[in-house]
């Protein structure tokens, strides 16, 4: 049982601050986030700028939560954004506009355009708070303190490979320089 609560506060102090960070760079580049949102063309034009603005808002409570508390609701909240995010991302991939950035925003330079495996990044995302869900007691003050450590060490391994990820190669560049060496 313990290693299950190890694993379950790793995921939502990972998760959590993935929330967290995502939120807070929006919210820096609000004009930006709220650019792509209307890329999606999923919300009337009228929707947009108040939508831009509660997404992260949203998501810096879903993610404080989720650092703060054993509740299920933050869990199944952070699930069910993860699910919507991409299946807006699916919708878009679907129409052929895989070309718009993703508007994930961590910490990618030059944001990170459609795929479906970021579709599906967003899906083993969307099931990782739940594995928790049913857990019968809350974990010990050390677990929870190497949980919240282990969930730090995976949130920067993640924002790591997500960076490493949002880099294009040389070649599928746009600036006129592809393929020239």
């Amino acid at each position: 049982m313990i290693l299950f609560s190890l694993a379950d506060v790793a995921v939502r102090s990972c998760i959590g601050l993935i929330f967290i960070s995502g939120a807070i760079i929006k919210l820096r580049g609000w004009l930006e986030f709220q650019s792509v949102l209307a890329q999606y063309a999923l919300l009337p034009s009228a929707l947009v700028k108040p939508t831009s603005w509660v997404i992260p808002v949203v998501e810096l409570l879903v993610g404080a939560a989720l650092l703060l508390t054993g509740h299920v609701v933050p869990a199944f909240a952070a699930s069910a954004m993860l699910l919507f995010y991409g299946t807006a991302m699916g919708i878009n991939l679907v129409r052929g506009h895989s070309q718009i950035d993703c508007g994930c925003f961590h910490g990618s330079a030059g944001g990170q355009r459609l795929s479906w495996l970021l579709v599906a990044r967003n899906a083993v995302l969307a099931a990782l708070p739940l594995l928790g869900v049913g857990a019968d007691e809350p974990a010990s003050m050390l677990v929870t303190l190497q949980g919240a450590f282990a969930g730090l060490v995976l949130y920067l391994f993640f924002s790591t490979i997500d960076s490493l990820w949002a880099i294009r190669p040389y070649w599928q560049r746009g600036d006129g320089e592809g393929g020239r060496l």
